[in-house]
């Protein structure tokens, strides 16, 4: 793969592309990604196209609109802000949406009454640093690749933006390729393995009842029940009669004389 450090940068300048040499790319080029934002020295280039300086700005945000190392501003790249003397921006966190602050030629620059140029991009909080420029010598580059490289969202003049939020592939979280299971997985495994164990034991359960009844004797038919009969009852004796009593017997008189 040829790759190439660019050594030109480019920026919007009250609508004109010019020249600048207090620029610096904020990567290298190759056959990918054939131009790459530029950012002031001493800034550092922040992804989607995006620079943060740190140095004090009569008016500034902290944030500008980076350049770029092709005159045409191709893929790669922003075009915003380009009616401005400087593409000094700022965040309107209150709509979540980034806007161009007020730079007429021959200034003075004011952040705090944007105008009503506007494009999407992360917040402050969800930029990713991708490159710091110093201001002498020449950076230490890493190799350009797509999660550097902005996608380029035109920006809108209108106060209610309709402009698509531009990809930023450079805050997509990637997957870990390591060997071991995401906790999500971990916890799936767990809730299976007490899901089946709680089946298990109803199955275990049910069998033992359905053996329990089976090995229980059958119910007699109905009516097989005989009430048992009370002993006999012995017949009541008759008690003998009590002697009578002799009765008083009449002799009559004797003849005898």
């Amino acid at each position: 793969m040829n790759v190439t450090t660019p050594g030109t940068c480019y920026i919007y300048s009250a609508g004109e592309v010019v020249a600048v040499d207090v620029l610096a790319p904020c990567g290298v080029t190759n056959q990918t990604n054939p131009q790459v934002p530029c950012c002031w020295k001493g800034d550092t280039c922040m992804n989607d196209g995006i620079c943060s300086y740190e140095h004090g700005l009569n008016g500034g945000s902290g944030y500008v609109a980076s350049g770029c190392t092709d005159p045409g501003f191709g893929n790669g790249c922003r075009t915003v802000c380009m009616d401005n003397a400087y593409g000094d921006i700022m965040y309107d966190s209150e709509n979540s949406i980034w806007r161009c602050c007020s730079y007429p030629p021959g200034g003075p620059l004011n952040c705090s009454t944007p105008t009503v140029e506007r494009f999407r991009a992360p917040s402050p909080e969800d930029l990713i640093s991708i490159q710091y420029l110093p201001k002498t010598g020449t950076p230490t580059y890493q190799i350009a690749s797509a999660s550097q490289t902005p996608t380029t969202t035109p920006s809108t003049n209108s106060p209610s933006p309709t402009s698509t939020p531009s990809t930023n592939s450079s805050s997509t979280t990637s997957t870990s390729s390591g060997g071991g299971i995401s906790s999500g997985v971990a916890a799936g495994i767990g809730v299976g393995v007490a899901a089946g164990v709680i089946i298990l034991v109803a199955f275990a359960f049910f069998i033992w009842k359905w053996r329990r009844r089976r090995q229980r004797p059958p119910y007699p038919p109905a009516g097989s029940h005989k009430q048992e009969s009370a002993p006999p009852t012995a017949p009541p004796q008759e008690l003998p009669l009590a002697p009578a009593s002799p009765q008083p017997v009449e002799v009559e008189a004797s003849t005898w004389k």
